[in-house]
């Protein structure tokens, strides 16, 4: 958390707090949702939703009561790994093609020009969710080639009018790049379990982070009420509406499991950084000997991951610390 001492507080007044009528989600909430969506068809921009707060303290909840208000309850549409972000987007964009593509049709029909026909087809079909149930981009030290693609998509389709929403772990977990490049429209912090949350517009969390130097989890539950538009409130949304969401997530993480059991089957994967200090050999001592190793059969072929990155097995370092101290006069081995 930032040292930096934020302002006086003293007099500042707190953010309306909506009272709880027991309605599954308050009018603020309903209301923000259409403008947004309404946002997505007058502007010609995507608009975005950060979600973030304890876990299991209803970031979905919130999602689902969303999608019902929207009449949008494609589950399909709705990311919770890596693998499943590039399926859901891929879903997203087709619907969204295929809006576009009827309505410009239709319109091209009814007489109006190619221009006109695009205007009015974009408009139509604006709008269309995508929801990101765990956001998988970390801080910049844990910055990965998938940030940076995900990022690029986000640049890149801005003006595809879609409905984003993201649900991140801690708000430490979000990239300063979404505050840099104004990746989001709002921000959503739950701050009491399936009850309560604050409602930041873009220029309000701005305000906050500028104001403290930071929007980590303290300083937004120490002065989040006096920075967020509002204090709204929810409830569970319809019990087979949950249990479907529950059953498609965990449906759709099965891959996840199945990669993490393959991975570490065999114990530990290494970098090569890793490994040589395991093995008390520089990198490039190991990456020669792997290398002669793998070229000889004795080791398999692809020890790096799609991005570059070594990943050799716990159960191989012995192998390798062996052959190193046969085949160098470093005097050097792992036992």
């Amino acid at each position: 958390m930032s040292s930096r001492k934020g302002p006086d507080m003293t007099g500042k007044p707190k953010c309306p707090v909506e009272k709880n009528n027991r309605r599954p989600v308050g009018s603020f909430f309903k209301k923000k949702i259409l403008e947004a969506y309404a946002y997505c068809r007058e502007k010609d921009q995507n608009y975005t939703i950060l979600c973030s707060g304890v876990t299991g303290g209803g970031k979905s909840t919130l999602m689902l009561h969303k999608n019902l208000i929207l009449g949008q309850m494609d589950f399909e549409r709705m990311a919770f790994s890596i693998p499943t972000m590039a399926s859901s987007y891929k879903v997203a964009k087709e619907l969204r093609d295929n809006f576009y593509d009827m309505y410009k049709e239709m319109f091209l029909g009814l007489g109006f020009s190619d221009k006109k026909a695009h205007k009015m087809a974009k408009k139509e079909s604006a709008g269309v969710m995508w929801d990101v149930d765990e956001l998988k981009v970390y801080s910049s030290k844990h910055a990965s080639s998938f940030n940076t693609d995900f990022f690029d998509l986000m640049l890149s389709v801005r003006y595809k009018n879609y409905f984003v929403w993201a649900n991140a772990p801690s708000p430490r977990s979000i990239d300063r790049k979404f505050l840099e490049e104004k990746i989001f429209d709002a921000f959503i912090y739950v701050h009491a379990a399936q009850a309560r949350y604050w409602w930041f517009s873009y220029d309000s969390f701005m305000r906050m982070n500028k104001d403290f130097g930071s929007y980590d989890a303290p300083i937004i539950e120490k002065y989040g009420d006096y920075y967020a538009d509002f204090d709204g409130y929810f409830h569970t949304v319809p019990d087979d509406v949950f249990s479907e969401y529950e059953e498609y997530k965990r449906s759709s993480v099965d891959d996840v499991e199945d990669k993490f059991i393959e991975t570490y089957s065999s114990g530990e994967v290494y970098s090569l950084s890793k490994a040589s200090d395991a093995m008390n050999h520089s990198p490039n001592t190991v990456k020669k000997y792997v290398s002669e190793m793998q070229a000889k059969g004795l080791l398999p072929e692809k020890l790096k991951n799609n991005v570059g990155h070594w990943r050799i097995k716990e159960e191989m370092l012995k192998k390798i610390g062996d052959y190193i101290l046969i085949h160098s006069n470093s005097g050097g081995g792992f036992s």
